[in-house]
């Protein structure tokens, strides 16, 4: 079979290699899709450490070649989506169900301290408990998204956001886009989108986005306080893009007792300076959001085959595994909206 190998000091080579067999609980998936994501950049990049050759690919869907002893849900054929992170099921985060914490996990082509093979690759095996099933009218396509629908409705339960909320979404990409659509879900009364990019603005009008900004060509923070029903800032602003600037924004953009979430995936070394007597005088919150849970996971694969979102309009580029250094440059550079890895084989 044909893989992505990436390798800290020389890149990703594609090449041939056995097909991985499947243990006891396993189930080996002929990948049909693979997302690419910021994450795979910030590796190849060297912005998260990776120390041995690994297959990436965090975001990936296809079908069950075959099943390994125990698994008895599951036939050969069935149509699947991996959710990337393994996790333990013992610590004290498990526990919790904050299964993105676990501190045994181990993570499917992704970011973590314990990575193995991912889905760049044309079959990949993967703990049965970690897979959702679909039924045939979901395409490959929309089945890859399962694992980045899920980290923003994380990013949305995080917020816990009320329908009178005023919310500022920074960033109208693939997962700007995703939280966008699970937000008007939620029946918000005014959302704000901030992006420089014409096309993006554009569909998330089609959203449901109630007011578009252009950031290189407005004060955002002014504007949306000028704009919001109070004229003192929204009640919530979600970054989704992953830098400083953004995150300042954010947080410039808050009405007294708001909260600021940071969605999009920083740079590890970004900080940005806070005022914490504002922070107390004026009761605001900034948030994280990781990752995703078992739970999240649960919740995407219900959204994507009850058909509840617009996932085939996020996917831009379509390349081929041989191209896979051609996405994940475009990715970076911010081009289109999602790219997929297109196996052949199915």
């Amino acid at each position: 079979m044909k893989a992505a190998i990436f390798e800290p000091d020389k890149g990703i080579k594609v090449a041939e290699r056995a097909k991985p067999e499947v243990g006891e609980g396993e189930v080996r998936v002929r990948v049909g899709r693979c997302g690419v994501c910021m994450t795979d950049v910030h590796i190849t990049k060297g912005g998260f450490s990776v120390s041995e050759p690994v297959v990436l690919g965090h975001e990936f869907s296809g079908v069950v070649d075959e099943l390994g002893p125990g698994v008895d849900w599951l036939d050969t054929g069935d149509r699947v989506a991996a959710n990337p992170i393994i996790s333990c099921g013992r610590c004290s985060y498990c526990r919790d169900g904050r299964t993105n914490f676990c501190k045994n996990a181990i993570v499917l082509g992704g970011a973590g301290d314990n990575i193995i093979d991912g889905g760049f690759q044309e079959y990949s095996v993967v703990p049965h408990k970690n897979l959702g099933k679909f039924d045939k009218s979901t395409s490959f396509e929309e089945a890859a998204f399962a694992e980045p629908l899920a980290c923003a409705i994380r990013g949305v339960k995080r917020l816990k956001v009320n329908v009178s909320d005023e919310v500022l979404l920074i960033g109208a990409g693939p997962m700007g886009l995703l939280l966008l659509q699970l937000l008007t879900r939620q029946g918000i009364s005014k959302i704000f989108v901030s992006e420089p990019m014409e096309e993006r603005r554009q569909l998330a009008s089609e959203f449901g986005a109630d007011f578009l900004l252009n950031p290189e060509e407005s004060n955002v923070p002014e504007a949306v306080k000028e704009l919001s029903e109070n004229g003192d800032g929204v009640d919530i602003a979600a970054e989704a893009v992953g830098s400083k600037a953004t995150t300042k924004t954010a947080m410039r953009a808050l009405r007294r007792g708001g909260k600021a979430l940071v969605f999009g995936v920083p740079p590890e070394e970004a900080e940005v300076s806070v005022n914490i007597f504002d922070t107390y005088y004026d009761e605001v919150d900034l948030i994280g959001s990781y990752a995703l849970t078992e739970q999240d996971f649960s919740d995407s694969i219900s959204l994507i085959r009850n058909e509840q979102l617009e996932l085939n309009r996020l996917v831009s580029h379509k390349f081929n595994l041989d191209d896979l250094k051609e996405a994940i440059e475009m990715t970076a550079t911010g081009g289109g909206l999602k790219k997929q890895i297109k196996f052949d084989q199915i």
